[in-house]
C-alpha cells in the first residue's frame, strides 16, 4: 500500500517496509504482534510530530506573510494620504492667491467706480 505522494511519510507498517526497498532483510510477518503495535505506534507518533511541526511552519509563515501586508499596506496608505496633503495644501495656496487676485480686483473696480462718480458729480 503506497501513499500518492513518494514524499509522504508512511503510516503503516506495510507501507514502511515497502518504502525501505528490496535491498533491506525485513520481514514483519516474524514481528509480535506487540513489536507490529510498537512500531505502527512509533511510526504514527514520528509523522503526527511531523505534521505538527509543518503545521507550525504554516502559521509562522501565514502569520509572517500577514505582518508583511499589513506593514506594506501601511506604507502604501501612509504615502497616499502624505500625497492627499500635499494636494490639499496646494490647492488651498491655489485658493488663497485667487482670493487676493479678486479682492485686488474688486478694489481696483471700486477706486475705478468711485472715480467715476467723481467725474459725473464734477460734470
Amino acid at each position: 500500500m503506497k501513499n500518492g505522494s513518494s514524499n509522504s511519510p508512511s503510516t503503516s507498517l506495510g507501507a514502511l517496509v515497502s518504502e525501505l526497498g528490496a535491498g533491506v532483510k525485513f520481514d514483519a510477518s516474524q514481528l509480535s504482534q506487540a513489536a507490529k503495535d510498537w512500531l505502527d505506534a512509533r511510526v504514527t507518533e514520528q509523522v503526527s510530530a511531523r505534521v505538527a511541526d509543518l503545521e507550525l511552519l504554516v502559521q509562522e509563515r501565514v502569520a509572517k506573510a500577514r505582518a508583511d501586508l499589513e506593514s506594506r499596506l501601511r506604507s502604501q496608505i501612509e504615502q497616499e494620504m502624505i500625497h492627499e496633503v500635499e494636494e490639499s495644501r496646494k490647492r488651498e495656496e491655489e485658493s488663497k492667491k485667487r482670493c487676493i487676485e479678486l479682492e485686488e480686483n474688486l478694489e481696483n473696480k471700486m477706486k475705478e467706480l468711485e472715480e467715476t462718480e467723481k467725474k459725473l458729480v464734477k460734470s
